[in-house]
């Protein structure tokens, strides 16, 4: 579910396809919630789930941003950080804008952070001659 309770689909690439199996062997199959908040002190055999509040989020963020040694990260980085990616690996735009849940391509467009070596290799290899 996204901004405004739209349903979209969210496909993942195939090396995270095989990381959320193997999280859903050991959180259970059963419905629930999919990234929970871990107890402290719960049973070795059992996890006890509750929801995570957005902080929660943003703390787990910060102390990994931490340790990658990349400064301060807000969680929109994350979004700006998958449509520059994509975008970089060839995607159209309109499939960006579906894929983020945009109603306007205008609204995709400001989450292209490419710099100016991306724009310089795709002219250099620009074939002109047909």
């Amino acid at each position: 579910m996204g901004k405004g309770n739209k349903e979209r689909r969210v496909f993942v690439p195939k090396k995270i396809d095989r990381i959320i199996d193997e999280w859903l062997m050991a959180r259970g199959l059963e419905d629930g919630i999919f990234f929970p908040r871990i107890c402290p002190g719960a049973d070795k055999s059992k996890l006890l789930f509750r929801t995570m509040q957005p902080s929660s989020i943003y703390r787990i963020l910060q102390k990994r941003a931490g340790l990658a040694e990349l400064g301060k990260v807000r969680p929109h980085d994350l979004r700006r950080t998958f449509a520059t990616r994509m975008l970089e690996q060839g995607c159209d735009l309109f499939i960006l804008q579906r894929a983020m849940g945009h109603t306007s391509v205008a609204t995709t467009s400001r989450y292209d952070y490419r710099g100016e070596t991306s724009r310089e290799e795709v002219c250099k290899h620009l074939d002109v001659f047909l």
